[in-house]
């Protein structure tokens, strides 16, 4: 008989060995993605549960359910809302930029303008 592993267990310890895992100096860079099928649980004892879906016999009723999350690290989040904080103050930057040389050049349109019109029409 297989034993059930709880959901909060299983994620813990998965994300820990991907952890682990990774060569010195790596990190996680994207998101984690899980799809998991648990079962919840309704033993004749009365006990209610859900856990990872596993082989076994035993006096319970299971339902199958499928399960699809991502999850991120505070690390991983942090650094992405760093970056998009930056490209948004670039490109505020840009357009403030884009913004005084379209004003300049309308200055400078509006005084060759000027500067053409016959005398009368100044």
């Amino acid at each position: 008989m297989t034993k059930n592993i709880d959901v909060k267990e299983f994620i813990a310890v998965t994300i820990n060995e991907i952890k682990e895992g990774l060569p010195d100096g790596f990190s996680i860079a994207e998101n984690i993605d899980f799809e998991l099928s648990v079962t919840t649980i309704d033993e004749a004892k009365g006990k209610f549960g859900i856990a990872i879906a596993s082989v076994g016999g035993n006096t319970q009723t299971q339902n199958l359910q499928k399960i699809k999350f991502s999850i991120c690290d505070d690390t991983t989040q942090l650094k992405k809302i760093r970056q998009a904080k930056e490209f948004l103050k670039d490109l505020f930057t840009d357009m403030a930029v884009l913004d005084t040389n379209i004003d300049e050049q309308i200055v400078n349109n509006n005084q060759e303008t000027t500067k053409q019109l016959p005398k009368g029409k100044k």
